[in-house]
């Protein structure tokens, strides 16, 4: 199975370098047939966190280690499996647990 992600997070020091990165992007982009999706990009500090493919990620500070990096399921990733496990719980309400199991490991 071959996957293509077209996908990425770009991270830089300051606002300044990552907004600098646009002319270069644009170029690397264009040599493989792709555009920036102008509606999906944005630039953000990790201190207020960001969205990537299900997962949030952000910055904490710390007094005893400094700053942690957190990365765990999006409010909307975990909303949704659970909006799933109930709608598969509900569907197989009354078979037989095996069932219910073979199911929701069979979810993706």
């Amino acid at each position: 199975m071959v996957r293509y992600a077209d996908d990425f997070v770009i991270f830089a020091r300051n606002k300044e370098d990552i907004e600098g990165i646009y002319g270069i992007l644009n170029i690397y982009l264009e040599d493989r047939n792709l555009k920036l999706a102008e509606d999906k990009t944005k630039i953000t500090h990790m201190d207020d966190g960001f969205d990537f493919l299900g997962f949030n990620f952000r910055r904490f500070k710390n007094k005893k280690w400094g700053f942690i990096y957190r990365c765990q399921p999006s409010k909307v990733s975990v909303k949704e499996v659970k909006s799933k496990v109930a709608e598969i719980c509900k569907e197989l309400h009354g078979h037989n647990v095996d069932t219910l199991i073979d199911k929701l490991n069979s979810t993706n």
